[in-house]
């Protein structure tokens, strides 16, 4: 049916990007989400340009929703709480936890590469 149809193209609409994985201590401070940050969990911040924040970013629908990142064959869901003005277009910016959980030896590597969607 039409209805079907439509459910199933809104579940599957996340476009696909990729990018880069940078990290960033999150705790220091509120992100552009407008909520305190935490140096622990499983968080991530958006590009700005995948982010388009308006004039108000708090009030940005992409605040709170979550990310599946993929690299080598790991994945992980992260809460989306701040954007990354300095990331390229498909590059995130994620917290210690969600950067260790894709790539074990992130603070020998420091960036890898990943693809996300919402």
């Amino acid at each position: 049916t039409d209805t079907e149809t439509t459910e199933s193209k809104d579940k599957a609409s996340g476009e696909t990007h990729k990018g880069e994985a940078t990290y960033y201590d999150p705790g220091v401070g509120a992100g552009s989400c407008g909520e305190q940050g935490s140096s622990s969990g499983l968080t991530v911040a958006v590009n700005s340009a995948d982010m388009a924040n308006g004039a108000n970013p708090n009030a940005n629908p992409n605040c709170g929703r979550t990310v599946t990142i993929r690299s080598g064959g790991k994945s992980v869901q992260a809460t989306v709480t701040d954007t990354c003005p300095g990331c390229k277009k498909g590059d995130l910016d994620l917290s210690p936890d969600t950067m260790k959980t894709l790539f074990p030896n992130a603070e020998e590597i420091g960036r890898g590469d990943i693809e996300w969607n919402f």
